[in-house]
Order: structure tokens, then sequence, then C-alpha cells
């Protein structure tokens, strides 16, 4: 007699990442965990020790083209620069999807190097849709998927699960009932999986003459105790964040 065949009990588990993270992401090298693990360690060392990051949107003059792209420093509370950031997306996408538009975001070091990127595929921009919510993906240099930042839906507020690569939570996101974008400041609630709380704070700069109006500044608190590999997913849930709930073109 031939083996015994075994009876299938449950489905095969459904991919998490969605046909646009995957297809906006870079391809992944068939290399060990621990070997990325050790490139993100080198990538991220500048954020050991590091309690808060603030992100500073470089200017742009008024009247550009749907062909620019927004460029961010990323600095230390005393000024310190850590990284620049660009994002990467398409005329089409930033003309007619505005701040819901797909991107990456590369992530580069003081020599260029890039450390991360956040990858955001396009949703949905209506609060009352309970489909097609927000979402953004990190991966560390080589294409290797450190976490995902997803939106849960809500009546009121926003929230998000930030998770680790296989899905582990890694911590919760929230921001208050009635969130607005316009000239206005803003507290997003960070809670990691023990209880600690950080936050993601935006101070509107107020209205500039000669620049665009969006042109602002936010800070992000990591939760005490954070490793590296989660303050790069957070850096992930921060931007997505600030094209949410900040960003106007």
């Amino acid at each position: 007699m031939g083996d015994r065949l075994e009876i299938v009990t449950s489905q095969p588990r459904r991919d998490v990442e969605s046909v646009e993270l995957r297809n906006w992401a870079s391809r992944s090298q068939e290399d060990s965990a621990s070997f990325y693990n050790r490139k993100l360690q080198r990538a991220l060392r500048d954020l050991a020790g590091v309690d808060e990051i603030n992100v500073k949107q470089k200017a742009e003059t008024i009247g550009s083209s749907c062909t620019g792209v927004n460029e961010y420093y990323i600095v230390t509370p005393d000024g310190n620069v850590l990284y620049n950031a660009v994002e990467e997306t398409t005329c089409c996408s930033r003309f007619w999807c505005g701040p819901a538009r797909s991107f990456r975001m590369s992530v580069r070091n003081a020599v260029n190097e890039e450390v991360l990127l956040i990858v955001r595929p396009h949703r949905c921009d209506a609060c009352c849709c309970p489909c097609c919510l927000m979402s953004a993906m990190v991966q560390s240099p080589g294409g290797y998927v450190l976490g995902y930042t997803r939106q849960k839906w809500s009546f009121c507020g926003a929230t998000f699960s930030i998770s680790g690569r296989e899905d582990r939570q890694l911590a919760t996101m929230e921001t208050e009932c009635c969130p607005c974008r316009c000239c206005t400041s803003m507290d997003i609630t960070i809670l990691s999986r023990v209880g600690e709380e950080g936050a993601i704070t935006k101070r509107w700069g107020g209205r500039k003459r000669y620049v665009n109006m969006d042109h602002e500044f936010f800070a992000l608190q990591f939760p005490a105790g954070s490793d590296l590999r989660t303050k790069a997913v957070l850096m992930g849930a921060a931007f997505l964040a600030d094209y949410m709930f900040f960003e106007m073109t």
C-alpha cells in the first residue's frame, strides 16, 4: 500500500501583503534574516539612543508642478541631521490622487546610502469607507520587510496597527476624535505592546507668504525601550500619518 494521504483541514493562509505593496516594493534577495539584521544595525546606528526625531519638509516655491517631489530632513531635537528622505511617485498619481497617492519614500544617510524604503500604495481617502484603508510597509536595504502600518476602520478618529514582519504587533496608533489637516496642530498617540507611550506631534507653523502652506514640521517620539527595528517601522507610520493628515498637495 502507498503512503497514507493526510486530510487537509485548513485553508492556506492568505498573504498579508497587498498587490500594490508587492509591486512597489524592492525585490528581496535570498539572504538570511541575520544578514539583514546586521545590515539594519549598521544602517540605523545613528538612531541608537535617540528618543525623538524631528521631520522637516524642504520648502517648495509656489507654483511647483506635479513632477515636483517632497523632500524631508530627519534631525534630532538639537538639530543634528540624521537622514534625508525623498519621495518617489508619478506625475499622474501626484496630480489626480493628491495626498492619498502611492509612493516610495527613500530614506538616505549622510553619504547618500539608502537605509530604509517606505512603501505606500494608493488607498481611498474617505473616512466613511470601511475598505481600502491606508497602509504602509518598511523595508531595510536589500528589500527585507521590517513591518507594516495598517489602518483599522473606526467611526471616530483613525486607529492603526503597527506590526513586524511576521505580523506580531509592535504598537498601536490613534488620532483624536476628528482629525483635521487644515491649519491646525495635532497629536497622534503611539502605544507600544508593553504599554510605553510615544507620539507623533505636529505644530502648525502659521501662514507663510512665499512657500506652500503644507511646508510643515512634525516630531516622532519613540516609546521607551523601542529597538532599531521598531523605530524603523514607526518612521514609516509617521510618514503615513504625514500624508494622511498634514500633507496638502
